[in-house]
């Protein structure tokens, strides 16, 4: 739930399971996750895969959160032939990438509200297929599919939508939510310790996040996060302004669960990536295709 305490206006607010269904939560979110550098990597294989099909290239970003990966790729170098897709569960992540969004490249880019294991229904997949070039689901966000055979259809689904032959999917694992991780996974902490972090975007706010409950309970994580957006008022105390109580759930997805699902979707494991990044969170990529 979110709590407000602002004295303007106090009032309780429920919220659903998600991490990131407010402003205070989308902005949080893009401080903790602003130093994960795999863009570098998928815009190799972007400008790879653009040598090698005709134009134009359809790039479909899944868990977009506020959009890192797509604007790192428009901001790298210009890509007037590619079209993005950046996919989202949280109507706030994408209304934070939509103002995060340079206005010269905006026309390239579709923002879509939806669920990773439904792809087919949305709208920009009516006309048929086959639809996109290159699928990146980042940041481990695979994890977030936790419950009873979700990750499953989002395999399925992504093997509808990619094209076949040539098309990608770039599926991220944390290393510490895969095989040998749990001791990585018991040991992770809130992404800022126990010290306050600024926003960088909203004036006066901080932000702290607790975990008074993390643990590991049939091959899902169990996360009670409180994270709290404040003020600090002249005499050094701290004015509430949101008080966010949610619960994370992060499966454990085993090399293979992965193919395993994979196998039943018609995908085929064309490459495996190890990835480091700033976070300290190391990352392993799968890479699928269809009729390889």
């Amino acid at each position: 739930m979110t709590i407000s305490l602002s004295p303007d206006e106090p009032k309780l607010q429920p919220q659903g399971s998600t991490c990131y269904s407010s402003k205070y939560l989308a902005d949080y979110y893009d401080l903790h996750i602003e130093d994960w550098n795999d863009a570098g990597l998928y815009g190799d294989k972007l400008d790879t895969m653009i040598s090698q099909v005709s134009p134009p290239v359809t790039v479909f970003d899944i868990g977009t959160g506020s959009g890192r990966v797509i604007h790192s790729l428009l901001a790298a170098k210009p890509r007037a032939n590619v079209r993005f897709l950046g996919l989202d569960i949280e109507p706030h992540m994408l209304e934070r990438a939509r103002q995060l969004t340079d206005p010269s490249v905006a026309d390239q880019i579709d923002w879509l509200l939806g669920s990773a294991d439904n792809l087919e229904s949305l709208p920009v997949f009516q006309n048929g297929p086959p639809f996109v070039d290159m699928i990146t689901f980042a940041c481990g966000s695979i994890c977030h599919l936790h419950q009873p055979g979700q990750g499953e259809r989002f395999f399925q689904q992504i093997a509808k939508v990619l094209k076949p032959g040539t098309g990608r999917a770039y599926v991220s694992v944390l290393n510490m939510l895969t095989d040998g991780g749990e001791a990585q996974a018991q040991a992770l902490r809130p992404p800022f310790g126990n010290d306050p972090v600024a926003s960088k975007v909203l004036p006066g706010i901080l932000y702290r996040e607790t975990w008074p409950r993390h643990e590991l309970i049939d091959k899902v994580w169990h996360t009670a996060r409180h994270i709290v957006a404040f003020r600090l008022l002249p005499g050094g105390e701290e004015q509430v302004v949101e008080y966010n109580v949610s619960e994370r759930e992060a499966r454990v997805w085993t090399e293979a669960d992965l193919r395993a699902a994979a196998k039943i979707a018609g995908l085929q494991l064309v490459e495996k990536i190890v990835q480091e990044n700033e976070t300290g969170l190391p990352e392993t990529i799968f890479v699928w295709g269809v009729d390889v």
